[in-house]
């Protein structure tokens, strides 16, 4: 009795909001959340795939391509599921309208989807098809999938799905907002208009890739917005950033600046490869030797309008002048439909 006379404010808090904030401090700290994911998971497996690279890869080679992430993985497929809640150990979004601007933008995670689910609904029942035989709806073994997602095809695929360029129905992430470059009365600033999307960090040194690869391979779909690649890095400075860019043009076969409505999931998934060396600071530039602790995504164009991203993956490769090492075999592979940056 007498501790709660002479608490009475902590006790209530604790009564009202004990519960609440217990939670959100074990999942977003706790290292191996129940719901998947988290940062222990994450950094436990990006340690184990180095190692991997680092024994089996023979002296003067190259290293094979590592995902830095991944939403086929189940634990990074947790992670991005977080990004409407805003979870410090999840993907996030932010805009301008933290800072007073009226820019706003979303994200959520959108699991794989069969392409071919709309036209069963509209198939003729007398064509004899019974599509719940199918378990993968779209014919294909999910190993067979997963093995097209990696950029192994087979000679039969090949008139279907061009080397490296993932099926249609990849879970991804989607990014979409309205960038807003009106200045409120009320801003901290003296211009507006951005919207942000941030991974989740890999903790202590972050994802040391020893020198062993030049360039970050993203896969995605973008609406021909200019799109800036904020890669942070471990090093004496805090939250040390470099930047590099996404600039699709015309390629992308969408604007967004018209007004009008557009799907982005009827686009076709691009490869792109930004090389390290390309990433800059002020004046300085990144090195190849390099441990990432984060990934993230800005559109600060300049221009008003909505806009849509959606991302797939993200990897750490050995890119020579349109050739991706994945393995000896690989180097007489010529990569199409990429970019590179």
């Amino acid at each position: 009795c007498g501790e709660h006379s002479r608490h009475p404010l902590k006790q209530r808090v604790m009564n009202a909001k004990g519960a609440d904030i217990f939670r959100r401090l074990t999942r977003t700290n706790w290292p191996f959340p129940s719901r998947g994911g988290g940062w222990g998971r994450r950094y436990w497996r990006v340690k184990q795939d180095m190692n991997l690279r680092v024994w089996s890869t023979p002296y003067a080679h190259p290293y094979n391509p590592i995902a830095v992430f991944d939403f086929t993985n189940p634990d990074d497929e947790a992670d991005a599921t977080m990004v409407d809640e805003r979870d410090l150990d999840g993907w996030r979004v932010s805009d301008d309208g933290v800072l007073g601007g009226y820019s706003k933008s979303v994200g959520r995670f959108v699991p794989t989807t069969a392409p071919n689910d709309a036209d069963d609904d509209n198939a003729d029942p007398k064509d004899g098809s019974d599509s719940s035989t199918d378990d993968t709806h779209d014919g294909k073994d999910p190993a067979r999938r997963d093995n097209e997602l990696d950029g192994d095809h087979s000679e039969e695929d090949d008139s279907e799905i061009p080397p490296n360029n993932p099926p249609a129905d990849l879970p991804h992430l989607h990014w979409e907002g309205l960038v807003d470059t009106t200045v409120g009365l009320e801003s901290k600033v003296d211009k507006a208009g951005f919207a942000a999307l941030r991974s989740p960090e890999f903790p202590f040194e972050g994802l040391d890739l020893q020198g062993g690869y030049d360039a970050l391979e993203i896969t995605c779909r973008t609406d021909a917005r200019v799109y800036t690649v904020n890669l942070v890095v471990n090093s004496f400075l805090p939250n040390d950033m470099y930047q590099g860019h996404i600039i699709m043009g015309n390629d992308a076969e969408a604007t967004t600046h018209s007004g009008n409505a557009f799907d982005l999931s009827k686009q076709h998934w691009q490869t792109l490869y930004l090389p390290f060396s390309e990433f800059g600071s002020g004046q300085r530039r990144l090195e190849t030797k390099i441990q990432i602790k984060a990934v993230g995504f800005t559109l600060m164009d300049g221009n008003s309008g909505p806009f849509q991203f959606d991302l797939a993956r993200i990897r750490a490769v050995n890119f020579f002048k349109g050739h991706v090492y994945e393995g000896p075999e690989t180097m007489t592979k010529r990569v199409e439909n990429t970019k590179y940056l």
